[in-house]
């Protein structure tokens, strides 16, 4: 049987997607609270955060998937190097066993739990950033109704303000 090449870790994940900037997270995490001074700033910039992160979480979740598939070929690898030339026949639960302990199989879990974990970041720095474009649309609609004109705890404007959000709520 001939030996078998076996890219590294390092160079499988490199091919299916570029460097995760995880600064990124660093970066739009304070931007995440709204200024409500500044709704037009927040509002234009919006887009382009949610794009940004998109596109991150979306190669996180490729290296992710690229080093859990990596773990299975270098599962059958060990597999089939722990079956060749053995005198006696290991039982099913000895190879799988010795597959889980071997170094090679532990070094590409590892690989794969920090992508994991590089994906979860930033799906949850996503799923903020849908609630931020949410919360800038409502904030914009009391805005418009003259919500932060007058005290928020009386006056009719106030009143206003809320009677147009419940109604923007409702049609959303």
């Amino acid at each position: 049987m001939k030996p078998v090449i076996r890219p590294s870790v390092a160079t499988t994940v490199k091919q299916q997607a570029e460097n995760i900037d995880l600064d990124l997270v660093g970066q739009i995490r304070p931007l995440l609270k709204i200024d409500k001074e500044a709704l037009d700033t927040a509002m234009a910039e919006q887009a382009d955060l949610f794009f940004r992160v998109s596109e991150a979480y979306a190669l996180a979740v490729s290296r992710r998937d690229a080093a859990k598939e990596f773990i299975s070929a270098e599962d059958a690898h060990l597999d089939m190097e722990l079956r060749v030339g053995k005198a006696e026949k290991p039982t099913e639960s000895q190879i799988k066993a010795l597959i889980q302990t071997h170094q090679r199989h532990l070094a590409a879990y590892g690989k794969y739990a920090q992508e994991k974990k590089n994906a979860d970041i930033l799906g949850g720095l996503k799923e903020a950033l849908q609630d931020r474009g949410r919360m800038l649309r409502d904030l914009g609609n009391l805005y418009s109704a003259g919500y932060f004109t007058v005290s928020s705890s009386k006056g009719a404007a106030s009143r206003l303000g809320r009677e147009v959000l419940n109604h923007a709520r409702h049609e959303s």
